[in-house]
């Protein structure tokens, strides 16, 4: 007679069940831990947007994306500073809309992502 209990496949790399559960717990540590920079790199960065006059903050921060607009721009102008951005592979951020406005979005992904780069991008808006 078959045992009914649930059996996990053997891992291929010769490791036991018990190295599978720690495998996935350091994933869910690491993913939780970017989550969390993301997050602080966030309210910093809209800190730092409202530091700057020429620069406006639309939203508080939400996970890890800030809206903001730089007063006096249209679209044409964020196409320009986002085509910028990317042909000197500084950052992929290109425009977004809000309430059928052209604005700048951040959406913070990569856990390195420094302050002194958001601050770099910032500058290009001056």
């Amino acid at each position: 007679m078959e045992s009914s209990r649930l059996r996990l496949p053997p891992d291929p790399a010769g490791a036991g069940p018990a190295a599978v559960v720690l495998a996935v717990s350091a994933r869910v540590s690491a993913y939780s831990a970017a989550i969390e920079t993301a997050i602080r790199l966030a309210r910093q960065t809209a800190t730092e947007i409202k530091n700057r006059a020429y620069l406006e903050l639309i939203r508080e921060p939400e996970l890890g994306v800030v809206l903001f607009r730089r007063r006096g721009w249209a679209a044409r102008q964020y196409a320009r500073w986002a085509d910028g951005l990317l042909h000197d592979q500084i950052a992929f951020i290109p425009p977004s809309a809000w309430e059928g406005e052209t604005v700048a979005r951040f959406a913070f992904l990569h856990p390195h992502t420094s302050m002194d780069l958001v601050r770099q991008i910032l500058d290009q808006m001056k």
